[in-house]
This record gives structure tokens, sequence and C-alpha cells, in this order.
């Protein structure tokens, strides 16, 4: 059995915030191999989600997320514990805001969250024995309290690559997701491993769904700025003191506003000043061809610049920093090996991030050499159905 560990209080003014991750774990892994740590929200009738307007059950099944809305009788029949709202209560209090609140613990450890995790995780486990903890966000206090149940956390996300331009991608990491992971110390210690592609177009051809443009058009921007959402975990505590606004201005220092072109993010709050280009490309990887080089707090827009040939510069964690510069003055293009081992191995084919048999096979620790083999067989089967269906 795995525990489910889901943020249990309120975030962006509403309760259950990672609700699809929720029905995911449920379809993806059933009740008998995952229990929940998270609030009363998660198990509420989806048909009462669906009435409110919530994007997970606006409609029966996901494609993008790959997702299918549960029913209510499914949703009981999962076991699970509460996190006290005391808890709750009391950081609200200290830090006013739900955000800060959020951002307090993905960042520190709180040592009441962790006494309650250890206490529910050794309950769960007198019922079945854990695998590991699942987890969607970094939290310290949760980290704590894996270390003394002495029980693996994996650290689950999407990937860069997604639904539907690429071959899904999500990041599968037993340090932290974001920040702190284990990329690069992987990538370190690996001999070199036999290449898979023959040159990064390639590579690119492989993940991307449908045609890729033979002779993509001139660049018309000296470099490329893709925004994210404000408040999420990654400029929130990832950014190594930059935010959104910051980035811009950074940019600026070295570039006359003619030369800089900005993505939106489409679940942005605000939009850049007026005097900034404005980018209106259809799809991301069309921005990234329109830019000499890309620029991003953590963004996964970097890792398609990458696939694209484009020099990056990564300012805030990722575990793509170290394929990138950390400046616009060590902006840098990312190697064939690296990127195979980002993609190939770092990164785990999205279908399997909660497979539990594969869950328990990277418990036994397997070689980075079995560990690409797995993951390309499995790459292979989705690419063979997407040729199917463009076939058709």
């Amino acid at each position: 059995m795995f525990v489910s560990f889901l943020y249990p209080f309120p975030l962006r003014g509403r309760r259950a915030a990672f609700l699809w991750v929720a029905y995911k774990q449920m379809g993806d892994l059933g009740p008998d191999h995952v229990a929940f740590i998270a609030s009363e929200e998660y198990f509420a009738d989806p048909e009462r989600y669906r009435c409110d307007g919530r994007f997970e059950c606006h409609a029966p099944v996901n494609p993008e997320l790959a997702f299918t809305v549960p029913r209510w009788e499914s949703v009981n029949a999962f076991r699970r514990r509460f996190v006290p709202e005391s808890i709750y209560l009391r950081l609200k209090a200290r830090f006013v805001s739900d955000m800060l609140v959020w951002r307090h613990l993905i960042t520190e450890s709180d040592d009441e969250l962790a006494i309650a995790l250890t206490d529910q995780i050794t309950e769960l486990q007198s019922i079945e024995p854990c695998d590991g903890i699942l987890t969607w966000c970094n939290y310290p206090s949760l980290t704590q309290a894996a270390q003394q149940l002495k029980l693996p956390l994996f650290h689950c996300e999407l990937g860069p690559l997604r639904n539907p331009w690429y071959l899904p991608l999500g990041y599968l990491d037993f340090s932290g997701v974001n920040g702190g992971t284990e990329c690069e110390s992987r990538f370190r210690r690996i001999q070199p491993l036999p290449s898979v592609f023959g040159s990064i177009a390639d590579m690119r051809a492989f993940f991307a769904v449908g045609k890729v443009p033979e002779d993509p058009p001139e660049p018309d921007a000296a470099v490329g700025i893709p925004l994210q959402v404000e408040d999420d975990s990654n400029v929130l505590a990832y950014g190594r003191g930059f935010d959104m606004p910051l980035l811009i201005q950074y940019a600026q220092e070295a570039f006359p506003p003619e030369a800089i072109l900005v993505r939106p993010h489409p679940g942005g709050h605000t939009l850049p000043k007026a005097g900034v280009r404005i980018d209106a490309s259809r799809t991301s990887s069309d921005f990234v061809a329109r830019c000499r080089q890309v620029l991003t707090l953590n963004s996964s827009v970097g890792v398609e610049a990458m696939l694209q040939e484009r020099p990056v510069a990564i300012l805030g964690e990722s575990p793509a920093r170290h394929l990138a510069g950390n400046s616009l003055g060590t902006v840098r293009t990312a190697r064939l090996d690296e990127l195979e081992f980002l993609l190939l191995n770092y990164f785990v084919p999205y279908e399997l991030i909660f497979d539990a048999p594969y869950l328990r096979w990277r418990l036994s620790n397997p070689c980075e050499t079995a560990i690409r083999a797995r993951h390309w067989s499995t790459l292979m089967a989705g690419r063979r159905t997407d040729d199917a269906m463009h076939n058709c």
C-alpha cells in the first residue's frame, strides 16, 4: 500500500486544491494500493463539484491529465485520515493569507504537522504495511515524518512535456520536486549511457505529437520569456529571489524592449506592463521558435526550448538547471546526452507515475540502464499508439 498526502488546507479560494490528483490516484492505484491523508473535501460527492463548476468534474474523462471522475461510491472505498483543522487555524492566524500558509509549509517544517502525519501514517500502517508515501509538492513536515518512519517519499508532478502536444512525462523524484531534486546528482554519478537518438532533432521528432515543422521561421526576438502562474510553488518557493516582474526587468538590463518577447501564462493573473512585446503564438513551441534564446525562472517551456536547440538560462531551481545557464551571461544549449538523461531517465512516462508495479520496482533501486530501458519501452508503445491515431 502507498499513502498519498494531499494538501488539506484552503488554497486559491477553495478546498481540495489538488482534487484531480486525488481522482487520478484513485483511478490508477485503486483502494487496494493507496490510502490518503488529506481533508474531508477530497471525499465529497463529485457531482457536487460538477455543479459547483470545478474543472476536475467538468467532463467524466479528462484526456489531457488522463483521469476519470470517480463515482461517490468508489471515492468512499478508500481509507483516509484527516489533518487536524487546528493546525490550519494556528497557521492562518500567524500568516493571515492562505497562500502564505502554503508557502510556509512547502518551504519549512512544522513540528505539529510532522507529528500528526507520523501518527496518521503509523495508524494506516497498522492496517496494512506501507511501501512508500506519495506527494505532489515538497513538504518538509512530510519529509520529517517519512524519515522518522524510514519510508521512501515519492515526489510526483506533471512533467515538462504534456498532452496534447508531446508524449506526456511526469516527475518522480525521491528527493524533491521542482526544488531540491536528485536529477543532477544522478546524472553526475552515471557512466555514459549508449545514445538512443542520433541528434536532438531526432529526439524532438520522437516526443512531438504530429508533424514537426522542417523549416521553422527565423527568430524575430533576441530573448523570449515564458511567464508562469504567479502563485505557483515554482515561483513562490523556488525562484531564488526572482518573480515574474523581476524576470522581465532583468532581461531589460541586457536588451531593448523590442528585442524581448513575453509569453503570458494561460493561468496567470497579471499581464506585463505596456511597452513589452506580447507573444500570441498558438503553442509554446511556436513561441520558442520565435526566440533566439529563452530566459525562464523554471518554466517547462525551458525544456521545450532545449528540444528546439535554443540556448536557455534558468534563474530559479529546476531539475533542468544544470543543462542551462544560470544568467544571460552564461546562457547555453543543452547537449544530447544531458537531454537524453533528463527525458529518458529522470522524467517518467506519465502513465507510470501512479502505476503500483512500477513504483515498487523503483524501490528496488534499478540501475540507470534498466530505468532507461523500461521508460523507452513504455514511450515506444505510446509512440506507436500516437502514430496509429494520426494515420486513421
